[in-house]
C-alpha cells in the first residue's frame, strides 16, 4: 500500500497558525498528520513547530495591538485606552494610585516649606 503525497500547501498552514492553531489543529484542518508538520517545518525552515507558529503569530498580534491603540486614541473608549496603557506601558491599578500618594506628599512637604519661608520673610519684615 502506498502513501499519497500531496503538495504541502504552506499558505494554509500560515494561515491556520495567524489564527494560533495547535499543531493537532492543524493536521485536522490540512488532512495531514502532526509528524507531517513538524518534519516539513523543521526541513524547510530548521526550527520547531511552536516557533514556526510563533512567527506567524506575530503578525496577527502586530494587527490586534494597531486596533486597540487606534481605538484607545479615538477619545472613544476610556476602557480601551486603560487596558493599553496596561499592557503596552506597564500601569498597574495600584500603581497610578501610589504615585499620586508619593505627589500628595511631596506637594504637602512643598507647601509647608513655602509657608516657612513667608513666616520667616514676614518676620525680618516686621
Amino acid at each position: 500500500m502506498s502513501m499519497r503525497k500531496t503538495a504541502f500547501d504552506w499558505k494554509v498552514l500560515d494561515a491556520i497558525l495567524q489564527c494560533g492553531a495547535t499543531k493537532v489543529m492543524a493536521g485536522n484542518i490540512m488532512d495531514c498528520s502532526v509528524d507531517t508538520i513538524e518534519r516539513c517545518i523543521d526541513q524547510e525552515h530548521n526550527i520547531t513547530f511552536t516557533q514556526y507558529r510563533d512567527r506567524k503569530l506575530d503578525s496577527t498580534k502586530l494587527k490586534l495591538i494597531q486596533t486597540a491603540l487606534a481605538r484607545a486614541t479615538s477619545g472613544k473608549s476610556d476602557t480601551m485606552l486603560i487596558f493599553t496603557l496596561k499592557n503596552l506601558c506597564g500601569w498597574k491599578n495600584e500603581g497610578p494610585d501610589e504615585e499620586m500618594e508619593k505627589l500628595k506628599k511631596d506637594l504637602s512637604e512643598m507647601l509647608t516649606v513655602i509657608a516657612q519661608m513667608r513666616e520667616a520673610q514676614e518676620a525680618k519684615a516686621s
